[in-house]
């Protein structure tokens, strides 16, 4: 785990074409690839992520807005009395909300693609549009969740902005609030304590 973990979003390309459809699959698949490698640095929360899954299916009603708790906890604040205890919260939240928006990165910028090759334009004008791919993803990214649109500029400034630290789940989708209450899990609350190499007592 790690406190600020940023990157660009990532997004799998759609199949191939033929001909002049190639070299616009080819290009895409380089520049998405690209983005897909800067996220490698999430695979070390595959395992935690089906523990944090199992968690959120068997937990029924109970459910914690994981926002409101590090708010009331004061855990933006790391010169408090728990202070390693909240640095795992707070790190744990971020990491995996920001493993959220990049899952909707990759959704909506496969989207993009399989659309642009549907379109019925020329390979050439493919090519053009693709040019702004990026742009594109960040938009309609941001249109479905407006928190996953500023989440990696917060990271980078240390959630100094107010915005970045909302006293709610900031999600539109509810799942994803859901999700984030694993993060109270004994068994994850001490496996990002070791991977921080803090010292928590009674998790």
């Amino acid at each position: 785990a790690s406190k600020a973990v940023g990157g660009t979003f990532g997004a799998s390309p759609a199949g191939a074409g033929g001909g002049g459809g190639d070299v616009l699959v080819a290009s895409l698949e380089r520049q998405l690839d690209a983005w897909k490698n800067a996220t490698r640095e999430m695979e070390t929360l595959a395992d935690r992520t089906t523990i944090m899954m199992e968690t959120v299916l068997l937990s029924g009603d109970n459910y914690t807005d994981m926002f409101t708790f590090l708010h009331e906890r004061n855990a933006w604040d790391s010169q408090t009395n728990a202070a390693s205890l909240n640095e795992v919260y707070r790190s744990c939240v971020l990491e995996v909300s920001l493993d959220y928006c990049q899952r909707v990165a990759t959704h909506v910028g496969s989207q993009i693609v399989e659309d642009l090759e549907n379109s019925g334009k020329t390979a050439e004008e493919m090519l053009a549009e693709s040019a702004n791919i990026e742009e594109s993803i960040i938009k309609q990214m941001t249109q479905k969740e407006p928190y996953c649109g500023i989440i990696e500029t917060c990271l980078m400034n240390d959630m100094k902005d107010e915005a970045c630290r909302p006293k709610a789940c900031p999600f539109a989708n509810e799942i994803a609030c859901r999700y984030l209450t694993s993060c109270q899990d004994p068994s994850i609350v001490l496996e990002y304590a070791e991977a921080l190499g803090l010292e928590v007592a009674n998790p």
